[in-house]
C-alpha cells in the first residue's frame, strides 16, 4: 500500500522534493525494520534466540531470556542506539553520550532484579509468570515512542501544536499529564499511531507478538502509561521507580557528578514490592528513610548540574531556534513536512534535515539558521547576561508578562522566548556588535518551570512535594500494610513533619532552578563594559510585549499555513485508518465458505506394466 505522503506532485515546490527526499530512507529504515520484526515473530516456533550476556558499566553481566533478546534486536530498540539519553549534554559533560537503548537495557535489569529479590511475605498473591512478562516487556519498551534527542524535541511538537494533533490524548484532560513519548509508545503497542498511514502499514506487530506470546497489548500499555492515575502501577512512573534509579545513576556515571552523594546501590537493595498481581508498588524498606529523603535532595541537585546546567540549556534552547527557523524558512508543505515526520527520526536525521534547510533557504532566516547550526557544532553559544531569580524577572519583565503568557498556551508560558537584537529599541545595540555578528543575532531568554508558575500568577506550592512523599511506601520485613512516608513521618516525628519537609524541597528546588538571559557573546561583554545591563532588560521587556518579536513558532506569523498543512495530512491518515479498520472488520464478520479438499488421484506405480507401455 502507498502513502500519500509519498506521491510526488508536479507542483511542489524544490523545498519539498528535497525534504521529501531526505525522509524518504527514513521512512523505508521504519518500514524494512518493521517488516523484519514482523517476519521475525512468524518463525519464532523454528529459529529460537539463544540467552545473551550483556556487560554494562554499571550492573556487570546482565543476563537476558529468549523472548527479550528478540526485542532487544528488533527495530524499535536498535533505533534508540541514535537517540541520546540527554540530548546535547556532552557538549558539557563529554562522556554523557549514552543513548536510551542501553538505559532501557538497565531498566528491565533493575525490574528483574526487584522482581528476583522481592520476598513473598509482601504479596497477597504470587506473581504469575505471565504477569512478570508483562512488567519486563513494559519495562524493557517503555521509552520506544522517543524522537531525537529525547525531551528537547518533545518541547518543540508541544510549542507547534502538532502534540495534540498527532496525538488525540494530548486534549485529554486525565492524561495531559502523560509525556509525550508514553502516549506514543502507548499508541505503538496498540497500533493507533497515525504515522501507520505514513509508513504504509497496517501494524508495528507488536501486539500480535505480545499476543503469540500469551499476553494482552492494553494491560503492557497500561503499564507504560497508566500509572499516573493508578498510583499502585508505581513500578515505572512513580516517586522512585526502576526508571528512574536507572537513569539517576546511570547520568550520575558519565557525568561524574557523584549523584549528589546519593547511595543508589543502597536504594535498590531496599526495594520491596508490595500489593498483589493485579496492584502492583514498589515498597521500600523502612530503614532505607535517611537514604530516601537524602535522594530527593540529590536529584534536584543532579538536575541542577545535568538537565538544567546553563550549558546544556543554552544548547536545548539553540536546538529549538534552529528548527523553529527552518519550519519558518520553508514552504508551508515542506515545514508540515518535517513535522509529520519528526517522530520517525533520529538525532543525525534531525540535524541533517535542519542542515538541508539552512542549505536551500534564501532570506534572512535562512542564513540565521546556518550560523545557528554552525554555533550548536562548533559550541560557539549563546552566553549569560544575568540570572534572574523569580522575583527579579517579575521586577525586571514584568510588563512583558501578559504577552508571555498568551504565547504559552494550556495555562502555561514556554520554556523559551527570543527575539532578535535589531528588533530591541530599533537596532539600538547594533553598534555595540563586533564586525562578525549581525544585529539579528539571537537574544534567548530561558524561564524554569517555578519562574514561569511565578510570573503566570501562580504561585509553586509543595504540593507535588507532598504527593512525592506520600506516593513512597514503606514496609516492614514481616508481611504487614504498607504507610506512606508522608505518614511514617508524622508519626515518628511529629504532626506536619512531611509538609515542612515538602516546603524545604520546594524552597531548594526553587533555589536552584533559575531564569536566564541569554545573548550573544560580544553582545554581552559590551554591555558589562558600558553599563548598560540594567537598560537592555528594560528594553527587552518593552520588545518582549509585541507579540510578532515574540517566539515560539506556534503564535507567530504565517504558522497558521503550516498548521493546517499538518492538520489536513494527518487528518486523511485518520481517515485511511478509519476505513482499514471498517474494512478488516467486515472481512472478519463475513463468513468463511468451506474449502472442499480435492483427492490427488493415485500415481500410476512404476512397475513392469509401465516399463512395457513406455
Amino acid at each position: 500500500m502507498n502513502s500519500q505522503s509519498d506521491d510526488l506532485d508536479s507542483d511542489r515546490s524544490n523545498e519539498y522534493k528535497l525534504v521529501k527526499m531526505i525522509l524518504q530512507p527514513v521512512r523505508e529504515r521504519w518500514r524494512r525494520g518493521i517488516r523484519d520484526f514482523a517476519k521475525q515473530a512468524q518463525l519464532d516456533h523454528q529459529f529460537h534466540h539463544k540467552k545473551k550476556v550483556i556487560r554494562s558499566a554499571l550492573y556487570g553481566d546482565m543476563g537476558f531470556d529468549e523472548d527479550e533478546m528478540r526485542l532487544v534486536e528488533s527495530f524499535y530498540l536498535q533505533r534508540m542506539r541514535h537517540i541520546s539519553q540527554m540530548g546535547l549534554l556532552h557538549l558539557v559533560y563529554p562522556d554523557a553520550r549514552h543513548s536510551r537503548f542501553e538505559h532501557m537495557l538497565g531498566v528491565l535489569h533493575s525490574l528483574k532484579d526487584l522482581l528476583g529479590a522481592a520476598q513473598a511475605g509482601h504479596f497477597k498473591d504470587g506473581l504469575s509468570e505471565v504477569r512478570r512478562k508483562e512488567l519486563r516487556f513494559a519495562a524493557l519498551l517503555h521509552d520506544i515512542g522517543h524522537g531525537p534527542f529525547s525531551h528537547t524535541t518533545e518541547t518543540l511538537l508541544e510549542l507547534t501544536g502538532i502534540d495534540a494533533i498527532l496525538h488525540l490524548s494530548a486534549d485529554n484532560e486525565e492524561e495531559g499529564k502523560t509525556k509525550h513519548h508514553e502516549r506514543r509508545c502507548r499508541d505503538m503497542l496498540l497500533d493507533l499511531d497515525v504515522q501507520l498511514e505514513n509508513l504504509g502499514i497496517l501494524s508495528y506487530g507488536l501486539s500480535d507478538y505480545f499476543r503469540h506470546q500469551g499476553l494482552e497489548p492494553s494491560v503492557v500499555a497500561a503499564l507504560v502509561t497508566s500509572a499516573r492515575s493508578h498510583k499502585p502501577l508505581n513500578l515505572l512512573s512513580g516517586a522512585f521507580d526502576v526508571d528512574k534509579v536507572d537513569y539517576f545513576r546511570r547520568d550520575a556515571f558519565f557525568t561524574g557528578t557523584r549523584g549528589g552523594g546519593v547511595d543508589t546501590d543502597a536504594i535498590r537493595r531496599g526495594m520491596r514490592l508490595v500489593g498483589n498481581s493485579d496492584a502492583l508498588a514498589i515498597g521500600f524498606d523502612k530503614r532505607m528513610v535517611v537514604h530516601l529523603l537524602h535522594a530527593m535532595y540529590g536529584r534536584i541537585q543532579v538536575y541542577a548540574v545535568t538537565a538544567f546546567h546553563p550549558v546544556v540549556r543554552t544548547a536545548s534552547a539553540l536546538l529549538l531556534v534552529a528548527g523553529d527557523l527552518a519550519l519558518r524558512a520553508l514552504p508551508a508543505d515542506a515545514a508540515a513536512l518535517i513535522l509529520v515526520n519528526l517522530e520517525l527520526m533520529n538525532d543525525r536525521e534531525l540535524l541533517t534535515v535542519l542542515d538541508t534547510a539552512a542549505r536551500e533557504c534564501e532570506g534572512a532566516d535562512g542564513a540565521l539558521l546556518q550560523r545557528v547550526l554552525q554555533r550548536i557544532e562548533m559550541r560557539r553559544l549563546p552566553k549569560r547576561l544575568v540570572t534572574l531569580s523569580p522575583q527579579e524577572f517579575e521586577s525586571v519583565l514584568g510588563e512583558a508578562i501578559p504577552t508571555l503568557s498568551q504565547l504559552g498556551g494550556r495555562g502555561r508560558l514556554p520554556p523559551l522566548v527570543y527575539c532578535r537584537v535589531s528588533t530591541i529599541a530599533d537596532g539600538k545595540y547594533s553598534q555595540y556588535l563586533s564586525e562578525d555578528s549581525t544585529p539579528d543575532d539571537l537574544v534567548i531568554v530561558e524561564m524554569t518551570p517555578a519562574d514561569a508558575w511565578r510570573s503566570a500568577g501562580a504561585e509553586p506550592s509543595a504540593k507535588s512535594e507532598l504527593d512525592s512523599l506520600c506516593d513512597i511506601l514503606l514496609c516492614d520485613e514481616s508481611p504487614g500494610r504498607p504507610i506512606s512516608l508522608a505518614d511514617w513521618l508524622d508519626a515518628n516525628s511529629g504532626p506536619d513533619s512531611a509538609k515542612l519537609i515538602a516546603e524545604s524541597l520546594q524552597a531548594y528546588r526553587r533555589a536552584t532552578w533559575r531564569g536566564l538571559v541569554l545573548v550573544p557573546a560580544t553582545l554581552k561583554h559590551r554591555l558589562a563594559e558600558l553599563g548598560l545591563v540594567q537598560q537592555f532588560l528594560k528594553d527587552l521587556g518593552r520588545c518582549l510585549k509585541q507579540p510578532e518579536n515574540c517566539l515560539p513558532y506556534v503564535r507567530s506569523r504565517g504558522s497558521k499555513r503550516v498548521l493546517d498543512e499538518v492538520s489536513r495530512i494527518v487528518l486523511d491518515w485518520r481517515l485511511r485508518l478509519e476505513s482499514q479498520d471498517q474494512n478488516r472488520a467486515a472481512r472478519s464478520a463475513r463468513p468463511k465458505a468451506k474449502v472442499r479438499s480435492k483427492k490427488k488421484p493415485p500415481s500410476p506405480r512404476k512397475g513392469k506394466a509401465a516399463r512395457k507401455r513406455r
